[in-house]
Order: C-alpha cells, then structure tokens, then sequence
C-alpha cells in the first residue's frame, strides 16, 4: 500500500475489528470495507501494522 492509500484506509476506515490493551499503551486494528482484506493497526502516536495480502500466482 502507498502512504496515500494508508492515509485513506485510516481515514475511511468503517470497522473496528480489535482492541488491545496492554502496559505499553493501547492499540485499534481498524478494516475498511473499500480494502476487503487489509487491515492496519494504530496506536495514539503512529501507524504499527499495515496487512495486505496479495494472491498468489
């Protein structure tokens, strides 16, 4: 994914689909129904995950 599509997934982003807890803070892993299979994962300060698979061929 590009910076401009990571900014647009964040922006758009329609489902949460986990939150994490823990002593180092606390951290959302956000879906987006225009990007089916990404998910990106974000904390107060920054981006910490960007999945986005890609079929095999």
């Amino acid at each position: 994914m590009t910076i401009l599509e990571v900014e647009d997934f964040i922006d758009t982003a329609d489902k949460i689909r986990k939150i994490k807890i823990d002593d180092r803070g606390t951290s959302v892993t956000l879906m987006n129904s225009k990007y089916p299979k990404a998910q990106i994962a974000v904390d107060g300060d920054r981006i910490i995950t960007v999945v986005n698979p890609v079929k095999k061929k």
